[in-house]
């Protein structure tokens, strides 16, 4: 049962200032519920998972030790999921975890953010979506349109807004792959600089849907735009990113979004059976790209059908759910010079005190916490840890909280810790802060907000102190009370 209390406590009209909040709860019987935690891919959390089970157990959940797979069956149910390693998942996984928190459900995600390498699974085994990509840069798919590992570039075509800047198309053996590519550098972009590819019959043979590719960037070229032309003039356009080692490219046709040349085409899609050329664009305009020396290198293109086993490979980036602290990587940034790290302050959840320093941290950027009554933010913030420097300074809150009250996510409790070194979770004195964490989440009682309705009033304007309490166990809470001090 989740359930959201509202507690007017008083009402004053003189000018006062709310402090710290306490609730105290009567103990009552706590039902049961599931907990999973789930190990890393490469199965070297064993250890830690067998001491999160203890420390689960012994706070009433039912727990289990599972492999990563039981991730991608989004017809399971949990009450807690806890992830040894959240920085390698399933991309098949994201159903489950946005069904997860539609039912209220719980996560404790260790190495957040989530996804910051996206597995798929190949012949059994999982394998990182960019590392698969960049093993797959030099095989070919369906039908080579232009392989410049064997041919030049001599019946393509520049477009230019500035022709006189420097240019080369060179054929030559690019030094990390040691295979022979196209290398186009520019010394300086100004506007847009592309290659337009001689007119082509039937480019996308026996109903093929993919264009594919592979590429390679440079420092000053991360970007490349990719453009389909079609028989009634209209253009189409992607945008991929490029890395600095080599990676294929799948698009689709609605990879592909209107890019003029037909207006009556404007809301349509991309017609492969009528394309007739492909270009490759820098630009100031369809890309992030600016002034300077550009460089990129282009291999095999091809056209292939759309089969089953693509369906993670395609575009050039995974776009990945908004879950506030965990994902997607933006979220949280990295801590820098910390020196010390030490239970939060503003929070009651983990008994005061300092915890080991691991070698590398990252931070949710901050919230709003449970300050003032009334606030209707959706959500409480719960800052659990806090690195500083020396001398004291503050730089990030590596684990956090959020109780959710509102919308979709109604009831679920996100833990992000942003704590990068997995032997940091097995000290024991981080294990021990676990079995306080995992008491407070299953026992399920939080403040959402407290406190004055304002931070400032003007003489004789009414004054309401109250607090706003959520429910999100499985059992009811009796006896309830809350204390609101006035200074």
């Amino acid at each position: 049962m989740r359930l959201f209390n509202h507690l007017l406590l008083a009402q004053f009209a003189a000018i006062i200032c709310a402090s710290f909040y306490t609730p105290t709860i009567a103990a009552g019987n706590i039902a049961s519920s599931t907990a999973i935690i789930v190990k890393d891919a490469n199965k070297t959390s064993n250890q830690l998972a067998s001491q999160l089970k203890a420390k689960l157990t012994d706070a009433g959940y039912n727990a289990s030790i599972e492999e990563i797979d039981i991730l991608t069956d989004k017809s399971k149910s949990y009450d807690l999921i806890v992830l040894c390693d959240a920085s390698m998942l399933p991309l098949d996984s994201i159903d489950l975890f946005h069904k997860h928190f539609h039912e209220g459900g719980d996560l404790v995600a260790f190495k957040s953010p989530m996804w910051q390498k996206q597995l798929i699974q190949i012949d059994g085994k999982w394998i990182d979506r960019n590392e698969y990509l960049e093993q797959q840069a030099f095989n070919s798919l369906g039908n080579t349109l232009f392989d410049f590992s064997k041919t030049g570039i001599e019946d393509w075509q520049r477009d230019s807004t500035k022709p006189d800047i420097k240019y080369l198309w060179t054929n030559e053996k690019e030094l990390q792959s040691g295979r022979n590519a196209l290398k186009a550098t520019y010394s300086d972009l100004q506007g847009s600089e592309t290659m337009v590819s001689p007119e082509l019959t039937n480019p996308f043979e026996d109903g093929s849907a993919l264009t594919v590719f592979s590429a390679k960037g440079s420092d000053t070229t991360t970007q490349l735009a990719v453009r389909w032309n079609e028989k009634d003039g209209s253009r189409w356009l992607s945008v991929v990113p490029l890395n600095q080692t080599w990676r294929q490219y799948l698009l689709r046709p609605e990879d592909f979004k209107f890019n003029g040349g037909n207006p009556s085409r404007e809301k349509s899609t991309f017609n492969p059976a009528d394309a007739v050329r492909i270009s490759f664009e820098l630009s100031w305009g369809d890309t992030e790209l600016r002034e300077g020396s550009k460089e990129y290198w282009l291999g095999k293109i091809s056209t292939a059908a759309d089969l089953p086993e693509y369906k993670h490979l395609y575009g050039g980036h995974i776009e990945l759910p908004d879950f506030d602290t965990l994902s997607p990587g933006y979220k949280l940034f990295h801590m820098s010079d910390a020196a010390k790290l030490k239970t939060h302050p503003n929070q009651s959840l983990l008994k005061s005190g300092n915890l080991p320093l691991p070698t590398k941290l990252m931070s949710p950027h901050q919230r709003p916490q449970g300050s003032g009554f009334d606030k209707e933010r959706g959500y409480r913030w719960i800052p659990l840890l806090e690195g500083r420097t020396s001398s004291g300074e503050w730089r990030g809150t590596p684990a956090t909280m959020i109780v959710n009250t509102s919308d979709w996510t109604f009831g679920s409790l996100m833990v992000s810790f942003g704590i990068q070194d997995i032997n940091w979770y097995l000290n024991p004195d981080v294990i021990n802060y676990m079995d306080d964490l995992f008491k407070e989440m299953h026992n399920g009682l939080f403040i959402v907000d407290g406190g004055a309705d304002a931070y400032t009033y003007k003489e004789g304007q009414p004054i309401n102190i109250g607090i706003n309490t959520v429910n999100v166990s499985k059992s009811n809470k009796n006896g309830l009370t809350a204390r609101v001090e006035v200074k």
